[in-house]
């Protein structure tokens, strides 16, 4: 349990630091994601986003499973803006 609470510290941080940098840009971030300007971004898409533009690629299958298990409010396998931004900005 206390690993869990230190990955959930961690990944607050990493959003303030990312938050607080003056060229961040929301909208952007998402387009990485939304190629196809859906306004939406599913699994592959996301998948295909972190490897091509940015790329990193050291993730499994698991991690986009929960990292759309956790923020996919309406279960459809799909990422919105609002969830986007729910996922990438930090609580405070």
């Amino acid at each position: 349990m206390k690993e869990v609470i230190f990955v959930e510290r961690d990944i607050e941080s990493a959003k303030i630091d990312l938050a607080l940098k003056s060229d961040f840009n929301l909208v952007d971030a998402f387009r990485i994601f939304d190629m196809r300007g859906l306004g939406f971004i599913t699994s592959q898409e996301l998948v295909d986003g972190l490897r091509m533009n940015l790329d990193f690629g050291e993730f499994c299958p698991d991690d986009i499973y929960m990292f759309f298990k956790r923020y996919d409010r309406s279960g459809r396998g799909r990422i919105t803006f609002a969830e986007f931004s729910e996922a990438i900005l930090p609580f405070s």
